[in-house]
C-alpha cells in the first residue's frame, strides 16, 4: 500500500528542478512582496477610479439641470472659462464633450512647466448655470494620489523603475507558480492549499495584468514596436505630430463645428474629447465612441484642421491595423474594461472580475509567507539534537 503523507510526516526539502523553481519563487516574494501588495491593492481601487472620483468630487462634479434649452454649447462654456480663470484657458487641452445631463463639463489645463494629463488641472463647468463649480489639480485629488502612489510609490526619480521592475517580477512568480503546481506534489499544509487553489486560479490574469502594467508604462516604446511586430504602419501622429500652416488673420473655427464635422466623418458614434492644440499649428481632434467599443472616451480619432475644417485622419483602432488594435487593447485591459466589446453592459463584470485578480495579490502574499514560516517551524523541530551527537 502506499504511503500517505500527512502533516505529521517529516518534510523532505525540494530538490531538481522543483527545488531550484520553489526556491526562485520563495526569493522573487522575498524581494517584491510589499510592491506587489501595495500594487495590487491600490489596482483594484484604481479599477472604479472614475466611479469613485466622482463621488469624492460630487459637489463639483454634479449640478441641477434645468430645461435643456437653458444649457451653453461647449463655446459659450469655454467663454465662461476664458472669463473666470483667463490663467489656464490658453492651456485647455481637453474639453468633455458627452454632453450628459447633470454633469459639470470637464475641461483639462496643462499650465507650462506641466509634463503630461496626469499633471493637469481640472475645471469643472455648470453647463445650465454659465459658472465654474471648481477647479482641482489632478495630483491633489484622492484618486489622483492613488494613481501616483500606484505608478511611482511618490519616488520621482526611481518609482517607475520600481513598479515596472514589480510587475516584471510578478510575472515571473506567476509563471513559477503555476509550473510549482504540476512538478510537486499535493499541498497539505492549510495556508499552501489555499495558496495554490488562489494562485492557480488567478495566475493568469496576475500575468496579465503586470504583463499589461508594462506596456501602459513604457508605451511610447512598446506601441510603436506592436506596428512593427505585426507589419503594419506606424501613424505619424505616434512618430511626430503633423504640423499644419496657421493662416494670418484666420481664427480656428468652434468646438461645436469641430464636433459637426466630426459627426459627418464618422456617423453612428458619439463625441467623447475633443483634444485642443495648444500649439498655433496643431490639429485638432475629436474622439468617437462607436457601439462596439469599450472605453469610456472610444477608439476613433478625427483629426481636422482647426482654421479651414478640413478632416485630414480618421484613425479607427477598433476596425483599423492589426497594430492600432494591440494599441488600443492595452489602454483598457489594465483596468478590465474589455468586457465592453460584448456590450457596454458586460464591462461591469470584467471590472470585477479585475478586482478580485488584483485583491488575490496581497492574499496570496499572505497565504505563500504564512505557509513558508510554518514549515520552517516545523522543520527546526523534527531537525535532530546536533548536541546530543557532539557529547556521545
Amino acid at each position: 500500500m502506499p504511503k500517505i503523507e500527512t502533516e505529521s510526516q517529516p518534510i523532505k526539502t525540494p530538490s531538481g528542478l522543483g527545488g531550484l523553481i520553489r526556491n526562485l519563487h520563495v526569493w522573487l516574494a522575498l524581494i517584491a512582496t510589499i510592491p506587489w501588495a501595495l500594487q495590487g491593492l491600490t489596482g483594484a481601487i484604481l479599477v472604479f477610479e472614475p466611479e469613485l472620483d466622482h463621488w469624492l468630487n460630487r459637489g463639483m462634479m454634479d449640478v441641477e439641470p434645468t430645461s435643456e434649452a437653458d444649457r451653453l454649447d461647449l463655446d459659450e462654456q469655454f467663454a465662461v472659462v476664458k472669463q473666470q480663470h483667463p490663467e489656464l484657458a490658453p492651456y485647455v487641452y481637453g474639453i468633455d464633450a458627452s454632453d450628459r445631463p447633470g454633469i459639470a463639463t470637464r475641461m483639462l489645463a496643462k499650465p507650462e512647466g506641466e509634463v503630461g494629463p496626469e499633471d493637469g488641472v481640472r475645471l469643472f463647468i455648470d453647463p445650465y448655470r454659465g459658472k465654474v463649480t471648481g477647479t482641482q489639480g489632478y495630483r491633489d485629488s484622492t484618486m489622483g494620489k492613488l494613481y501616483h502612489f500606484h505608478r511611482t510609490f511618490y519616488l520621482p526619480r526611481w518609482g517607475r523603475w520600481i513598479t515596472s521592475t514589480s510587475a516584471l517580477l510578478l510575472m515571473a512568480g506567476a509563471l513559477t507558480g503555476v509550473i510549482l503546481y504540476f512538478l510537486r506534489r499535493k499541498p497539505t499544509d492549510t495556508y499552501r492549499k489555499w495558496h495554490t487553489r488562489l494562485g492557480m486560479a488567478f495566475a493568469p490574469l496576475v500575468f496579465l495584468i503586470a504583463l499589461n502594467g508594462m506596456i501602459v508604462t513604457y508605451r511610447f516604446v512598446v506601441f510603436p514596436l506592436l506596428y512593427v511586430a505585426t507589419g503594419d504602419e506606424i501613424p505619424q501622429g505616434m512618430i511626430r505630430p503633423p504640423k499644419i500652416e496657421v493662416p494670418d488673420g484666420v481664427e480656428r473655427i468652434g468646438l461645436e463645428e469641430s464636433i459637426r464635422i466630426a459627426e459627418e466623418a464618422v456617423p453612428n458614434a458619439k463625441s467623447t474629447v475633443i483634444l485642443q492644440p495648444l500649439r498655433e499649428d496643431s490639429l485638432r481632434t475629436v474622439m468617437r465612441k462607436k457601439p462596439n467599443e469599450p472605453r469610456d472616451v472610444g477608439g476613433t480619432f478625427v483629426a481636422i484642421n482647426p482654421y479651414n475644417g478640413e478632416v485630414l485622419d480618421i484613425t479607427c483602432f477598433t476596425e483599423g491595423p492589426v497594430g492600432g488594435q494591440l494599441v488600443y487593447a492595452t489602454e483598457h485591459l489594465h483596468k478590465g474594461e474589455w468586457g465592453g466589446y460584448f456590450g457596454e453592459q458586460y464591462m461591469i463584470y470584467t471590472r470585477i472580475l479585475w478586482v478580485f485578480a488584483a485583491m488575490s495579490i496581497p492574499v496570496l502574499a499572505v497565504l505563500g509567507w504564512g505557509s513558508y514560516f510554518r514549515n520552517r517551524r516545523r522543520r527546526r523541530k523534527e531537525a535532530p539534537d546536533e548536541s546530543l551527537g557532539a557529547t556521545a
